[in-house]
């Protein structure tokens, strides 16, 4: 093949995957199907346990997407309820804590990953301050209204959310988002698996007053936010891919002025 048309493949290449990289993207979702359907009635916390269930559902979509990475580490075959009920004690879950505070929520996560899956998994988030006390050691747990920027990132990159409805309180898992942003704002939709039943919600309508203002859904909020992805991230892999691909490119013009000297 001549160099020329090798240069022209793999410039082609490039622009396109940097398309992708940058492309705008306003409606996002993840395959339904490699999301966990439990209900929490079926856990040791039928009436509180929508964090550990909400957690454990999108830990069978993490293995299910990614199963080169996790295997079954993180939810054992039919083992959701009994991953629910240890991420229940994980977190601390009780009527007395009003169900799983989402410092418990995060912390607790993140010692059933340790345990079960160390060094695979990033977790990153946004917390409204009045949600409760912060976490330190979560570099990528960032102080700050869940945006719609943020959850098309990670919807995009195929990584699980789950989300803390404010008022009144209650984990849910994301699996799909759209935004339309206005001036100072915006309105959007929300889908998610309700571990209250076990069933997906669609379509939840969203609004939003000025860029640094809560989402809202009727009078609750969305007041924190967190995901998880593999190490590497689905993005890094990306940038990983383009990085070779420019090698390969410099290569060719290596071998082309070798062969003229």
């Amino acid at each position: 093949m001549r160099q020329s048309t090798i240069h022209f493949l793999v410039m082609a290449v490039i622009a396109g995957l940097t398309c992708l990289l940058t492309a705008s993207v306003d409606a996002v979702s993840i395959d339904t199907n490699l999301v966990g359907k439990l209900d929490q009635a079926l856990t040791d916390y039928p009436l509180q346990g929508c964090g550990p269930t909400a957690a454990a559902n999108s830990f069978t979509f993490l293995q299910n997407q990614y199963p080169q990475i996790y295997g079954n580490m993180l939810v054992p075959a039919g083992g959701a309820i009994g991953a629910a009920n240890e991420l229940g004690r994980d977190m601390h879950t009780s009527e007395s804590n009003g169900g799983t505070t989402w410092t418990n929520f995060l912390l607790g996560k993140a010692q059933y990953l340790q345990l079960h899956a160390p060094g695979t998994t990033i977790i990153k988030g946004m917390y409204d301050p009045d949600a409760g006390l912060p976490v330190t050691g979560f570099p990528g747990v960032i102080e700050g209204n869940p945006s719609p920027a943020y959850f098309l990132n990670e919807l995009q990159d195929k990584e699980d959310i789950e989300i803390l409805w404010r008022d009144p309180d209650h984990w849910v898992t994301v699996t799909g988002f759209t935004w339309n942003p206005t001036m100072g704002g915006g309105t959007g939709t929300i889908d998610y698996f309700d571990p209250q039943g076990g069933i997906l919600v669609t379509g939840m309508k969203l609004n939003q007053t000025g860029t640094d203002n809560p989402l809202f859904a009727g009078l609750s909020e969305i007041g924190v936010a967190i995901s998880e992805s593999p190490v590497p991230e689905p993005s890094t892999t990306w940038l990983l891919l383009l990085s070779g691909l420019g090698g390969l490119l410099g290569y060719g013009r290596w071998e082309r002025r070798r062969a003229v000297d």
